[in-house]
């Protein structure tokens, strides 16, 4: 599931918001949608599309904590991020979609993840957790039986699958958010 999710998400992000046109702007005229910001926001375009291809291309694989290209994926989300945020061309939905992104992106190199990979692998047996026999929606895990998923990782994974594991369940609901409006939900 971690991994289809991921995929998903991913090809939603390069679809959605890679592939298709940047909307248009209100028709009024403003500083940001003068020729210095086009022209600084074009600077952009070259990082989106890389950052696009090999998210695209890490999307398949099952990597490790702490691999390199991880890690270089996240320096390539802090360049696109300072990169938009160096122009008002780009609106704040479009930036924090970038940051949501960019989260999936780091929480794929956390304890959480390795955690959530193993369990959704079927390794373990998880029967004795009936307060996950309710789920509705993935998402689920994240909000309303959140209180079960600690425990559960905690019982499986241990205490360093709990490292700020509030904080990424949020990036959790925030990625499923953009594959819902994605479509892909």
């Amino acid at each position: 599931m971690p991994n289809v999710l991921f995929q998903t998400f991913i090809l939603s992000v390069f679809l959605t918001y890679f592939c298709l046109p940047v909307p248009l702007k209100a028709t009024t005229l403003t500083s940001c949608d003068g020729p210095i910001e086009e022209a600084k926001a074009e600077k952009c375009d070259p990082l989106m599309r890389e950052f696009t291809n090999r998210s695209i291309g890490l999307a398949f694989l099952d990597l490790k904590i702490n691999d390199t290209r991880l890690l270089s994926m996240r320096e390539l989300c802090k360049d696109l991020k300072t990169c938009m945020n160096s122009t008002c061309y780009y609106g704040e939905s479009r930036k924090k979609e970038v940051r949501i992104a960019c989260d999936g992106i780091a929480i794929r190199n956390t304890y959480f993840m390795e955690c959530l990979n193993k369990i959704k692998t079927g390794t373990v047996d998880l029967s004795k957790y009936t307060c996950m026999d309710s789920l509705d929606k993935p998402v689920q895990m994240y909000t309303t039986k959140k209180w079960c998923t600690k425990i559960m990782f905690r019982e499986v994974c241990g205490e360093k699958s709990l490292n700020n594991f509030d904080r990424h369940c949020r990036i959790m609901v925030r990625i499923f958010g953009l594959v819902d409006k994605a479509g892909f939900g």
